[in-house]
């Protein structure tokens, strides 16, 4: 009897660690899948011994959001969002958090530099490239330099590296990210960091909460369609502003078809 049980059992527990693997899967390349489809371009499935893809064009600019092993042997997860960089002139630039492991950094010959914000500089390294330091210092903007610690902040815990090097904007988390709420937020703070980078080049403006304030004083709430009185919240996804009173009546966004719950607290950070 126990001759015949171990063997059922045996192919009962391979059967399930099969289809376990298989939903999984499945459920990572929907994730990709979604992600391509809310932003017009295509994906590739993940494969038995590769990870999913997702392509699509941002403002024109060519973008790539995938899982891969990167280090040496391969051996460490990453999802990564890589962007064209929008710069003529060669830049290089490398941001991680303090104390990550030094492993995980990329660019060598790269020399630190403060980006002039004390609390900045105390979570964050900066290294420039030994022949434009101060371009990478003004491009590291108040903007900026809040994107990145929203990206920082998502997944808590797991290391990040933004890179820009040989025309090429580099964001990674060291971990595979596999459901889609997650890597539809990821995907949002690269491209808001894409944002913010792309101002300070193009026209040295930067994000400033104050300068957002003064621009959204006048504008209405989608809900109400009155002027914004009391407290105002911006909508984590595509920025609109509302009442606080009106966003919790309504528990979610105003506008037509984004259908986001998550809001910024004007002056305070993400609920």
């Amino acid at each position: 009897m126990l001759e015949v049980l171990v063997p059922l059992l045996t192919i009962i527990i391979l059967t399930f660690i099969i289809l376990n693997l298989v939903q999984g899967r499945s459920q990572w390349t929907q994730a990709f899948e979604k992600v391509a489809e809310r932003y017009g371009g295509w994906y590739t499935a993940a494969k038995l011994t590769r990870p999913p893809v997702a392509t699509f064009k941002y403002k024109g600019t060519d973008c790539r959001v995938r899982c891969r092993r990167a280090g040496r042997n391969r051996a460490v997860k990453t999802t990564e969002m890589r962007l064209a960089w929008p710069q003529v002139k060669p830049l290089k630039m490398e941001i991680v958090p303090a104390g990550q492991a030094p492993q995980l950094r990329a660019l060598r010959n790269a020399q630190p530099i403060p980006a002039g914000d004390a609390a900045f500089d105390e979570a964050f390294l900066v290294f420039a490239g030994k022949r434009n330091p101060q371009n990478v210092q003004r491009l590291v903007s108040s903007g900026v330099r809040w994107q990145i610690q929203q990206l920082a902040a998502m997944l808590e815990n797991i290391p990040l590296r933004i890179t820009v090097d040989r025309g090429w904007l580099t964001i990674r988390k060291y971990a595979y990210i596999r459901y889609y709420e997650q890597l539809d937020d990821f995907t949002r703070y690269c491209l808001e960091l894409y944002d913010q980078f792309t101002l300070t080049l193009s026209e040295g403006i930067e994000f400033r909460e104050d300068v957002v304030m003064t621009a959204v004083e006048q504008l209405q709430c989608p809900i109400c369609s009155s002027d914004i009185e009391g407290q105002m919240v911006i909508c984590v996804r595509c920025k609109t502003p509302h009442c606080l009173d009106c966003w919790q009546y309504n528990t979610k966004c105003g506008m037509y078809a984004c259908n986001e719950t998550r809001f910024l607290l004007v002056g305070s950070g993400e609920q």
